[in-house]
């Protein structure tokens, strides 16, 4: 049964984050769902849709994306993040990614 609920919440995040994406929703509304992200079970979707989110041209939107990827870390999002912590002209995407064990200094 709770695996059921659970798939629902999923897809109607995923459909949310797709309508967002595609409407041209504000940024501070993407970066929430972004975060949201990190709830759901680790997925290949989720993680292409991360990789999207982390390369969107508002830095609001792609420090979401990092706090999304809490759950999700695998080596390709780990080298991305990693990459980004070095080059992202936001420093406050830089700062949210310095925030994981991993990528700590």
């Amino acid at each position: 049964k709770n695996k059921g609920k659970e798939s629902s919440e999923e897809d109607e995040l995923l459909n949310k984050m797709y309508l967002l994406w595609v409407g041209g929703e504000r940024p501070s509304t993407l970066t929430f769902q972004a975060e949201k992200l990190s709830e759901l079970p680790r997925s290949e979707y989720i993680k292409g849709v991360l990789m999207l989110l982390l390369n969107h041209e508002s830095a609001l939107v792609r420090e979401g994306a990092v706090y999304g990827c809490c759950n999700h870390l695998d080596e390709e999002l780990k080298a991305k993040l990693s990459y980004m912590k070095n080059n992202d002209p936001s420093p406050g995407v830089r700062m949210s990614i310095g925030e994981f064990e991993e990528f700590e200094d």
